[in-house]
C-alpha cells in the first residue's frame, strides 16, 4: 500500500484518500486503515469515467481496482487478484450464504 513504486507521479491520492505520507513507517493501525479506505475508493471509480467516482460498485470491483495489474486469458484487468482473493475466502470459510 505505502511502497515507493505504488505512488501515482503527480497526484496525492494515497494522502486524499487513505491519509498516507510517501515513506511514511506503517504502524499496524496505519495499515489496516488504509486497507480498508483504499478498497473503498477504488470500488467507487466510475468504470466509464476513471477521473469521477460513482456509487459503491461492490466488493469484486473494489479488488480489481484495488490491484489493477495486467490479467492473463483475456481477463479485465485485476481479476486474477480480486479471483485470487475470494477463492481464498471461500477456501478459509466456505460458503457463508448456506
Amino acid at each position: 500500500m505505502n511502497k515507493a513504486g505504488d505512488w501515482t507521479k503527480g497526484t496525492n491520492e494515497k494522502t486524499r484518500i487513505a491519509g498516507l505520507s510517501k515513506d511514511q513507517i506503517m504502524t499496524p493501525q496505519a495499515s489496516a486503515e488504509a486497507a480498508l479506505k483504499w478498497p473503498h475508493y477504488k470500488g467507487r471509480i466510475n468504470p466509464d469515467d476513471r477521473n469521477r467516482l460513482g456509487p459503491y460498485q461492490g466488493h469484486y470491483e473494489a479488488l480489481r481496482g484495488y490491484n489493477a495489474a495486467t490479467s492473463s486469458g483475456g481477463l479485465k484487468p485485476g481479476s486474477e487478484y480480486a479471483n485470487d482473493v475470494f477463492n481464498r475466502a471461500w477456501a478459509s470459510y466456505g460458503d457463508w450464504q448456506q
